[in-house]
């Protein structure tokens, strides 16, 4: 059985997706892009949603923490560590 992803190349919306509790699965550089892969499901299609219409919300700290995270698989060549 295949698991369903999704991707993005956002880091804002990585960002939102991680300090939401999404795990990224894995990392694909492709150019000068990086991609961020994680498992779809309704939670993270309603995460989605919720950051594009501003329906949630997540503490500064833990959106800086995200990010912080997925610029550092982005430059240390997308080793996973979480």
């Amino acid at each position: 059985m295949d698991i369903q992803t999704v991707s993005t190349k956002s880091t804002q919306l990585g960002s939102f997706l991680v300090a939401r509790g999404h795990k990224v699965l894995k990392t694909q550089q492709v150019g000068i892009s990086t991609f961020f892969f994680f498992t779809d499901s309704s939670a993270l299609s309603s995460d989605v949603a919720a950051l594009r219409f501003g329906d949630d919300k997540v503490s500064a700290r833990a959106l800086f923490d995200a990010r912080t995270y997925l610029l550092s698989l982005i430059h240390d060549g997308g080793g996973l560590c979480r």
